[in-house]
Formats: structure tokens, C-alpha cells, sequence
């Protein structure tokens, strides 16, 4: 059973807070942020972020990293791997 988080907390803590948890801690995580600095992106890397999304974010690209993390679940994550991902740039 999964146990609870407290998830009044902002977006980083919460990501640090699935990776401590054996049951979420291979998850796919995109941070989907109006925020698009490096220093974001390095932060949301640091929380344990798979990818970084910035809005408006294109849904195509949203599905596209979603469809690739499917079918790659039967390899291992790689820890403290960041993608961005600008509007209408696609996946990189």
C-alpha cells in the first residue's frame, strides 16, 4: 500500500518525496512549470525531475515523453536526468 504524502507542499518536495518511496520511486516525473531558467531546470533536476516542461506546454510533447517512458519501463531510470521542453520545440 502507498503511503500517504502531505502534498500541500510545492512541486520539488513532492518529487523528492516520491523518489524516497520504494512504490514511486521509478516513476516518470515532469515538472510542468512556467519557469524555464537553468537554475529551474537544475532544480527540478535536484528534486528528482525526469523532465522539465515549461507553459504552455505542448500536449503532443507532454504525450510523447509519457509514450517514451512506457515503453522504456523495462529499463531502469536514470537518476537526475532533466529534459527541456519548450512550447512548440517538440521533444529534444
Amino acid at each position: 500500500m502507498m503511503r500517504q504524502i502531505e502534498f500541500r507542499r510545492d512541486g520539488y518536495l513532492v518529487a523528492k518525496s516520491l523518489r524516497e518511496l520504494s512504490e514511486t520511486r521509478a516513476s516518470c516525473l515532469i515538472a510542468l512549470t512556467g519557469y524555464g531558467q537553468p537554475a529551474d531546470r537544475e532544480r527540478a533536476r535536484d528534486a528528482g525531475f525526469d523532465h522539465h516542461l515549461t507553459k504552455p506546454a505542448d500536449p503532443d510533447a507532454l504525450l510523447a515523453l509519457v509514450d517514451a517512458w512506457i515503453e522504456s519501463t523495462a529499463s531502469p531510470r536514470v537518476p537526475g536526468r532533466v529534459e527541456e521542453i519548450a512550447y512548440g520545440d517538440g521533444v529534444k
